[in-house]
């Protein structure tokens, strides 16, 4: 895998002509690259190059942010700044496969690669989120919906402890440091946040992956964050029943068939009717008669 394909981390330390690069934002996108290097600089000095994209400033995601955020991010440390960046080859490489840009990715080159192969998994997977509390808290509210059981991430505060581990507003909450609270009660689950401290780890279902686990009844844990993942009922398809064999239509005393009958319009069945009606003449024969008018 090339060395592109990574994030880079600087730590810059103000100069007499400050850190020496330009931001810019490029039209209908979101987020800050860097413009200009100037030469002797301490941003040239450290490595960075026009073109690159800002990530994270001192340790806040700031992909979204603008302009005059990032600037005021960088502003907050006196004298010194850290910059994560990313190349624009890299940048389009890691949004196409759908991997988070954090400093993890830095390290190890096989990183990346893992990160790849988590993300094209066969099917929804739980999410493991580490978060580190920061001076303002863990940056998420927690909140109940309507008609579904469970807890659920009610909005997270952009750039924070949250935010940079990855949760989601709508994540459902499963398991708190290891222990399934997927039904507890609500100040069951800020009391066992508050008690983990500075770390929780925090195991989330989205909607898909809770509507995937439901239907294979199978409850989500951390072994599916990258084990097997359950497999869902196979449906059962029914077989059409045989109809009863149908009694063929007895010929009419008219002699028409059932076919032909079925083919009649409605005069044609009434003349018919009224015909069948009507009673045959006896048979006589002239000897008959002649009796008949004697006997008169």
């Amino acid at each position: 895998m090339s060395v592109l394909h990574k994030p880079r981390l600087y730590h810059l330390e103000q100069g007499s002509n400050g850190y020496g690069f330009h931001l810019h934002g490029e039209k209908g996108k979101v987020g800050q690259k860097i413009r200009k290097v100037e030469p002797g600089s301490p941003a040239e000095v450290a490595g960075l190059r026009v073109g690159d994209c800002v990530v994270a400033v001192n340790g806040w995601n700031v992909e979204n942010e603008s302009h005059q955020e990032i600037v005021a991010r960088i502003k907050e440390r006196a004298g010194e700044t850290d910059l994560l960046v990313v190349d624009e080859e890299a940048n389009q490489y890691f949004k196409q496969n759908s991997i988070d840009i954090t400093e993890g990715l830095i390290g190890n080159e096989d990183t990346v690669q893992q990160e790849q192969i988590i993300k094209k998994v066969d099917g929804p997977r739980p999410r493991l989120c580490k978060l580190t509390r920061s001076d303002q808290g863990f940056g998420f509210n927690l909140h109940s919906e309507k008609g579904k059981q469970g807890r659920f991430i009610r909005s997270v505060d952009e750039g924070g402890a949250a935010d940079r581990a990855g949760l989601l507003a709508g994540d459902r909450i499963i398991e708190i440091n290891g222990v399934n609270m997927e039904y507890e009660r609500h100040a069951s689950l800020v009391a066992a946040i508050k008690e983990s401290g500075t770390d929780v780890e925090l195991l989330v279902v989205d909607d898909q992956t809770d509507r995937f686990f439901k239907l294979c009844d199978v409850t989500p844990s951390s072994v599916h964050v990258e084990g097997a993942l359950p497999q869902p009922p196979t449906p059962v398809v029914t077989s059409q029943s045989t109809p009863p064999p149908t009694t063929p239509l007895a010929p009419q005393p008219n002699g028409d068939s059932p076919a032909d009958i079925l083919n009649m319009d409605l005069t044609t069945l009434k003349s018919k009717a009224r015909s069948s009606k009507k009673k045959a003449a006896p048979s006589s024969n002239w000897n008959n008669r002649q009796s008949i008018f004697n006997n008169l």
